[in-house]
């Protein structure tokens, strides 16, 4: 590819095309990297949020267990004077009419005691 001898072919040209492609490529690739910057920092922002949230549902969720652990030893306390009236009443029956009726009403009947009773697995104290 010889140039026609008529005309002249300038070096600056090619080099100021080449030399403004690469400042256009540089410049999109610092664009990008401040996008992903920006998006990294949203990102973090949205780390720290959740990692509040986090620590303010376990706190919750660690006062609702002492709240459920009130009940379910209230209830265990009920349902150990339950078992024991009804074991009265069952004795009561062998002597007493009335009390027979309330048994044979209410179907009411001694089961036996499991041989290991189930225990209750705490939660994990850190």
């Amino acid at each position: 590819m010889n140039p026609e001898p008529g005309t002249k072919v300038s070096l600056h040209v090619p080099l100021t095309l080449l030399a403004l492609a690469a400042a256009l490529f540089l410049g999109a690739q610092i664009s990008a990297m401040n996008r992903s910057a920006q998006t990294m920092s949203w990102q973090r922002g949205n780390l720290d949020k959740q990692a509040d949230e986090l620590g303010k549902a376990k706190a919750q969720l660690d006062e609702l267990i002492k709240q459920r652990d009130e009940s379910v030893t209230q209830a265990a306390q009920v349902q150990e004077q339950f078992t024991v009236f009804l074991r009265e009443v069952i004795e009561l029956a062998k002597t007493d009419e009335d009390s027979r009726k309330v048994v044979e009403k209410w179907q009411i009947k001694v089961q036996d005691a499991p041989t290991s009773a189930p225990e209750r697995s705490e939660a994990p104290k850190k």
